[in-house]
């Protein structure tokens, strides 16, 4: 018995041993190995200002860079684990996140992980589509290696983590293809994510919230998201909401006949409720977009109020809603997996509450009335010709009016391949 418990006092002394000869090691050498191994699979340069491992399982990082990703500092609280096969992480804070996305000649990009519509670094690409997704390590290719030649395996072991929290960060959004528009930024950033696992997401759920500004200029008052996702079923049902959206904010980002002071605009808010469903794959977005509150330019003395004014006044007047807030529901059907956002639906809802039969004529006449009073204001006769050059005059201004809410810009190319019926 005596000899039993020797043997026992030895093994719990070998065991404090190695994890205390563990932590010393990983405090010492385990920021090197960590920036050496991730610049070994993403291709780009990482800063870690420190990394501090103490008993039991937690470790903390400080001063995190990788292209355009970086964080002021991250705790992680490891919970009980097989490190050969799955890594469990009972809790993530991460403060200070800031991502930086990019639009530019490239196209869209988030450094190191996404570039031109396809993931960097070693998720760039599976090592082959006849491997299993998920399973004790996942086979990556390296980045670096696979541009050398040399395709290089490298093991990603899974991750399943059942608190995430991201703190006091921030997203920005910089259109370098577009000199007026000023970066739109997504500030004070919480997130809570549940049951997480990667690389093999399956159902988790989220909360977040924060607000936006374009530049300085304020956007957006209050973004918030709640729900579940399941990614690896395609499944989801998850609640997005966007409060007090400043229109003319995002002026810089509109086409010049979006624009504000092209409608008579002097300021507009509007909010906008989506709920995100998934079932199979099949997804639907149920949106409710609300007018909040608008107001118009002032028109000149002795000036009436242009064609298009008038025609957005008499739309908006079809979509009263409770507490007289024009109101638009519309629903959007995609994929998953592959989401397009088709706007031929939300035409189609447009069409089936404003009558633009009525608008048109409606329209039309108030063009004529405009343009023949200035010509009898000049004390001028209008001969036929001139009568009907008015009438085409009024019916083209309508007409593009409401075909460039409805009909999509198409390039010169495109237009005149199409057949000359399909273009009338």
């Amino acid at each position: 018995m005596k000899k039993l418990l020797i043997a026992l006092g030895l093994l719990v002394v070998a065991i404090i041993l190695f994890h205390a000869a563990l932590f010393i090691f990983l405090n010492l050498k385990g920021r090197e190995i960590i920036i050496a191994n991730l610049e070994k699979n993403f291709g780009q340069e990482v800063e870690i200002e420190s990394l501090r491992v103490s008993f039991p399982f937690a470790i903390e990082l400080k001063g995190f860079e990788c292209a355009d990703i970086s964080f002021d500092k991250a705790n992680a609280y490891l919970d009980l684990f097989n490190p050969f096969r799955r890594l469990a992480v009972a809790k993530l804070i991460v403060d200070g996140l800031k991502i930086n996305i990019v639009n530019d000649r490239r196209g869209l990009h988030v450094l190191p992980f996404f570039e031109k519509g396809k993931p960097q670094g070693s998720l760039e690409e599976k090592l082959s589509e006849n491997q299993p997704t998920s399973g004790p390590a996942t086979n990556f290719v390296s980045k670096k290696a696979a541009e050398a030649g040399e395709p290089e395996i490298v093991k990603i072991i899974p991750v399943t983590i059942k608190d995430i929290r991201v703190i006091n960060s921030r997203i920005e959004f910089e259109d370098k293809t577009n000199r007026e528009a000023k970066p739109i930024i997504i500030k004070d950033v919480d997130i809570k994510l549940t049951n997480f696992s990667f690389p093999d997401p399956e159902k988790f759920y989220l909360k977040a919230k924060g607000f936006a500004t374009v530049g300085e200029t304020s956007a957006i008052e209050s973004m918030s998201a709640n729900g579940w996702v399941d990614y690896y079923h395609k499944n989801m049902d998850l609640d997005v909401s966007l409060e007090d959206i400043r229109y003319n904010a995002f002026s810089s980002y509109w086409p010049a006949f979006w624009k504000p002071e092209s409608w008579g605009i002097k300021q507009a808010s509007l909010s906008l409720n989506s709920n995100f469903n998934s079932k199979e794959n099949e997804l639907a977005i149920e949106s409710s977009l609300v007018l909040e509150n608008i107001e118009y330019l002032e028109v000149p003395e002795g000036q009436e109020e242009s064609s298009r004014t008038k025609t957005l006044r008499t739309i908006l007047s079809f979509l009263k809603g409770p507490g007289d807030k024009p109101v638009f529901n519309f629903v959007i059907k995609t994929k998953m997996d592959s989401p397009n956002l088709n706007l031929t639906s939300i035409k189609d809802s447009l069409k089936e509450v404003v009558p633009f039969g009525s608008l048109m004529v409606q329209g039309v006449a108030d063009n004529l009335k405009e343009n023949i009073g200035d010509k009898l204001k000049e004390g001028k006769e209008l001969t036929l010709d001139e009568t009907i050059d008015v009438f085409k005059k009024s019916g083209e201004e309508i007409v593009d009016t409401l075909k460039s809410i409805f009909v999509p810009k198409k390039n010169k190319e495109t237009s005149e391949q199409q057949p000359a019926e399909s273009q009338n």
